[in-house]
């Protein structure tokens, strides 16, 4: 697992999402699925029958009838949650390993792991409250922020939580995930997140701050209507070589001073290409 998402699976919020293209829940055979995290230096699963349990009980996430503090499966979104703060049995050994796999594993319910379907992994993590300086005057910001104050909101109408609110950000980025743990290094990168503006319409699009070109990732969304949340992701594979390098939303094209942003389920991925 590359650091930066090391470091942020060990935040309190943390969870790892894992989607898969068919309902386990819907099977004749209902799979018994199994988590746990290999710290990759001592190369050990499990230290002992008091951490696994009777039967590996404590390493079992999913099976029939079992409920783990922790977890959730979503049949429509075919979408696995696991709260790794609640669910790992070995939380403060996790948290204190510095090099780290997970393996998820099928104890019964399926001849073959391919049977799953196993469609995306990604650790994620909503940041809380917080009033930053400018980004151009900090490389230690946090992972995910803005160029200005923001808040987390709940929407309640609209059934969300802990939304990421940015209000007049008159400055060249609404928000701001820094790849400081990457820099100089060839990376894929892959993303999403559903965003909505207030205001009057304006494009929006995510850009790598490599200069000079500032590749833009995924498609842009031009005059994207107010008051609608829009789905926005995309890949980008390249070196990032800016002195604070990061994926940033716009605000080029996008009346900002009198525009308020919301951004919520930021997801992102990246990987390390040798």
């Amino acid at each position: 697992m590359p650091e930066a998402t090391l470091a942020a699976a060990k935040n309190p919020d943390a969870r790892l999402e894992i989607v898969f293209n068919n309902d386990l829940t819907s099977r004749s055979k209902f799979p018994m699925l199994v988590l746990v995290w290999q710290d990759i230096p001592n190369r050990w699963w499990t230290k002992g029958d008091a951490e696994e349990g009777k039967d590996g009980i404590n390493y079992r996430i999913l099976e029939y009838g079992f409920g783990r503090s922790g977890v959730t499966f979503d049949s429509s979104s075919k979408k696995l949650t696991v709260i790794l703060e609640n669910a790992l049995e070995t939380y403060g050994g996790f948290k204190s390993a510095t090099d780290v796999n997970f393996v998820l594993d099928c104890w019964w319910g399926i001849d073959n792991t391919t049977e799953l379907g196993t469609v995306s992994a990604n650790i994620v993590t909503k940041d809380g409250t917080g009033s930053f300086v400018k980004y151009n005057d900090s490389p230690n910001l946090p992972k995910f922020s803005s160029s200005v104050d923001y808040t987390i909101e709940n929407l309640t109408s609209e059934n969300r939580t802990n939304v990421m609110k940015i209000v007049n950000p008159n400055d060249w980025a609404a928000a701001i995930y820094t790849l400081a743990d990457f820099k100089n290094k060839k990376v894929e990168i892959t993303f999403s997140a559903e965003v909505k503006r207030t205001g009057s319409a304006g494009t929006l699009e995510w850009h790598i701050n490599n200069d000079p070109s500032y590749p833009i990732v995924g498609t842009p969304i031009t005059n994207a209507a107010v008051n609608t949340w829009h789905t926005m992701s995309g890949t980008w594979t390249g070196i990032p070589t800016d002195e604070y390098p990061s994926i940033y939303l716009s605000t080029d094209n996008n009346n900002s001073s009198t525009t308020t942003y919301y951004i919520d389920n930021f997801r992102i991925t990246i990987l390390e290409i040798d």
